[in-house]
């Protein structure tokens, strides 16, 4: 998921794999959301790479290949640099409308005097973008043997494009659509549900990556009790209203806030629960519910 592998033209690993939990991008997420208009996290790759580049890493010049694990695994099977689009959603922001890597921020980016002095286009060593259904390529030799030593397993078989946890969590809970979500409990709590519209202002705390069908979605990972409270609250408010009955968002937020015990067991209680089944309905288009995190930053 996300992170940075790079490769020189021989498909040498340059630096070792910086994964998505390595916090050092600070710097340049910050440069390159104000550059775009556009919320970069610190652990996606074009970060990792601008964060290189302002190092002055010496790796930087022989780039030929950037990718994510997920499509690092693809290229070593199938000899084919690609992407699912969800999982390139975390590499640099994706244009809905063609389906592929922004071509605005891709052109800001190149002009930056930084980057100029390097011999590649970042067009060039970034992974193809493909939607899902598409055929990302084929078990080939090479990848059979990396599979099974013994060799009886034959090459040729079809392989989809490479996705991340995320966009499995989503086709697993179907929420693909638009004005649907989930909320998972794993390594961390989060929110995504599928946008109907654009987002109409930049948020820190809200990552914007698509959907396997290439659409727009907030991910919201909350870091504090009261964003994890948020977080519960959207859980209980419309799985009863969908079931039939109601509650009170703000009663449960103010208890989970005087009980900071409670506020850590709680929802991770209900995310567990509500894991593989859990479908956020939004009806109100002036109040839409996918956007309590920006009423509550603002």
């Amino acid at each position: 998921m996300h992170g940075y592998m790079a490769f020189d033209k021989n498909g040498e690993l340059l630096v070792p794999f910086r994964t998505w939990r390595n916090n050092i991008t600070g710097q340049a997420a910050e440069s390159l959301t104000k550059l775009f208009n556009f919320n970069i996290p610190e652990r996606w790759s074009i970060a990792h790479l601008y964060q290189a580049i302002l190092n002055k890493e010496d790796h930087v010049k022989n780039i030929d290949f950037l990718t994510t694990l997920a499509g690092y695994v693809t290229w070593k099977l199938s000899g084919e640099r690609v992407l699912g689009v969800g999982d390139a959603s975390g590499v640099f922001p994706i244009d809905e409308q063609t389906t592929y890597y922004e071509k605005g921020m891709i052109d800001k980016f190149n002009s930056l005097p930084e980057v100029q002095q390097y011999p590649w286009n970042l067009t060039d060593i970034l992974p193809q973008v493909l939607p899902a259904g598409k055929k990302a390529g084929e078990l080939n030799a090479e990848g059979a043997k990396l599979l099974d030593q013994s060799g009886q397993l034959e090459a040729g078989s079809l392989i989809a494009p490479p996705e991340g946890n995320a966009s499995t969590g989503m086709v697993s809970t179907n929420s693909v659509k638009k004005r649907t979500g989930n909320i998972s409990a794993g390594t961390s709590a989060f929110s995504m549900v599928v946008l109907d519209r654009p987002m109409k202002a930049v948020h820190r705390d809200i990552d914007m990556v698509t959907t396997p069908e290439v659409h727009q979605l907030p991910w919201f990972i909350p870091t504090t009790a009261h964003q994890i409270s948020m977080l519960g609250s959207v859980c209980l408010v419309n799985l009863p209203r969908h079931l039939g009955f109601s509650l009170n968002p703000m009663i449960f937020t103010e208890h989970c806030l005087q009980n900071l015990l409670k506020v850590i067991r709680m929802p991770v209680v209900w995310l567990t629960l509500l894991i593989f089944q859990v479908k956020t309905l939004l009806r109100c288009p002036k109040d839409d519910h996918y956007l309590f995190v920006n009423r509550m930053l603002n």
